[in-house]
């Protein structure tokens, strides 16, 4: 399953956390922003979902070397989105 995120115009853009993930193949952490939250006008929560179902599927895939994945947050709505998108997910009680 690909991550879809859906820009505001409509437009979407596919794939990007998986290809963060794939860079990633030999890491043992990673950090990311929101992605497409700035200049590419994603919601917050669309990125969130995005981004933390690529992550879930990664882990779920087989074994991985990825031992601590950190988002950084800088603004509040972010931070709430994927606060609660992993709540959602199960991650955090």
């Amino acid at each position: 399953m690909r991550a879809r995120a859906t820009r505001p115009n409509g437009h979407t853009r596919v794939g990007a956390p998986e290809r963060s993930l794939g860079v990633a193949a030999l890491a043992v952490a990673l950090a990311l922003p929101a992605l497409g939250t700035g200049v590419g006008h994603v919601p917050p929560a669309v990125s969130a979902n995005a981004m933390l179902n690529a992550v879930v599927s990664h882990l779920k895939e087989g074994p991985t070397g990825l031992k601590r994945v950190v988002f950084v947050l800088y603004q509040d709505d972010a931070y709430k989105a994927f606060t609660d998108t992993l709540k959602r997910l199960g991650g955090v009680q």
